[in-house]
């Protein structure tokens, strides 16, 4: 088999502290004998024709001015009918943090959440007291890597404001409030490859740090886990990515109960390092979901 995993013009901003994937992926493919390349998904050199299956795995760039392309370029690859994993509407869906009010409505916790539309207006006091919190979050719905992410307080709301609705003018913006516990214990990610279970880790930021990924000095923990919280991981991937080969549940445990950050179904790191099985386990769920395709093919 023919395999293209796509991916990003690395400028090394997000693989600092942490082993590139790509390249793993490339030698576990390799290791069973697939012709498998790199590319880049908006390199208009690349023929995704002489592919037989298209693997999107670290497009880490699409949302910095390039959404639209982005989206092209999905529609362009279901028109070639190459069988592409994870699927391009799935991907477009999750493109869009819209998609956590979709979660809501299916009955699934998420935490709490406002969006503010494109041409909006933020309203800060609304926010503070909807939430009854002393902290937001303020990010577009439309990013990665924290791209514009701010982190609120009463006492500095006001510097921001036009920042905010200056931002508003180019996209929508998600509002949330701050989860202590992601400072105090931090953020849980649960892997899943074809919607079955592989492994978890505990993603904890630095101290005076809120951000938790890893290029912002995050820690990445490897720790038990109680198995309910794989459970409730589960949910949310029978609901909404139970074909998808590779999904990430992001959340924390907060007053009882797990809410959702993200659900990451288009370019999710997936820690292979963190546990001996997770290569196996993603190789197994490629193959079992390229037999599907094959045979559904024919």
């Amino acid at each position: 088999m023919k395999i293209v995993i796509a991916s990003y013009h690395d400028t090394g901003r997000y693989l600092s502290v942490v082993p590139n994937e790509d390249e793993m992926l490339l030698q576990l493919f390799r290791s069973h004998n697939h012709e498998v390349e790199l590319k880049v998904w908006d390199d208009e050199r690349v023929d995704w024709t002489a592919y037989d299956i298209i693997i999107i795995k670290s497009t880490w760039d699409y949302f910095i001015e390039k959404i639209e392309t982005f989206y092209a370029w999905l529609d362009y690859i279901k028109t070639t009918n190459i069988p592409c994993l994870n699927h391009p509407d799935l991907i477009k869906w999750n493109a869009d943090k819209h998609y956590l009010l979709d979660i809501e409505a299916a009955g699934l916790a998420i935490v709490p959440s406002i969006i503010i539309e494109k041409n909006g207006t933020f309203n800060s006091e609304f926010a503070f007291t909807k939430f009854n919190t002393e902290e937001l979050i303020v990010k577009p719905t439309i990013s990665g890597g924290a791209m514009n992410t701010l982190r609120l307080n009463k006492n500095n709301v006001d510097e921001h404001v036009d920042e905010i609705n200056t931002w508003l003018k180019d996209q929508a913006y998600l509002v949330q409030p701050l989860k202590q516990e992601i400072i105090t214990e931090g953020e849980w990610s649960f892997l899943y490859f074809n919607g079955t279970y592989s492994h978890h880790l505990l993603k904890v930021a630095k101290e005076g740090e809120f951000r938790i990924q890893h290029f912002f000095g995050g820690k990445i923990v490897t720790t038990d886990v109680d198995q309910k919280l794989i459970a409730i991981s589960q949910k949310y991937i029978d609901a909404f990515a139970k074909d998808s080969l590779y999904a990430r549940v992001d959340g924390v445990w907060s007053n009882g109960k797990f809410e959702l950050m993200e659900l990451e179904l288009i370019e999710p790191y997936m820690f292979f390092f963190t546990n001996e099985n997770s290569l196996s386990n993603y190789y197994t769920a490629f193959e079992q979901l390229s037999k599907k395709i094959i045979h559904e093919k024919n």
